[in-house]
């Protein structure tokens, strides 16, 4: 299992705050995030979390893959 760190902004009036996310991925679907950047599986994903710590809105920023969890 192949793990990807998303790192995405969330902001609300007044502030923005930078926050990651570990996502087990298959070594395909990791290659292709990779390669192709966010899709807007992540954005709706990014946006869920967001909104429930506070926040009106994600933006996606970057992301790295990892083998294991640490």
């Amino acid at each position: 299992m192949e793990y990807l760190i998303v790192t995405y902004h969330m902001s609300k009036p007044g502030e923005l705050a930078e926050s990651c996310i570990r996502l087990p991925v298959t070594p395909e679907r990791a290659a292709v995030m990779l390669a192709d950047g966010h899709s807007a599986v992540i954005d709706a994903i990014l946006n869920l979390l967001a909104e429930l710590q506070g926040y009106e809105g994600a933006t996606y920023c970057c992301c790295c893959e990892r083998t294991s969890l640490q």
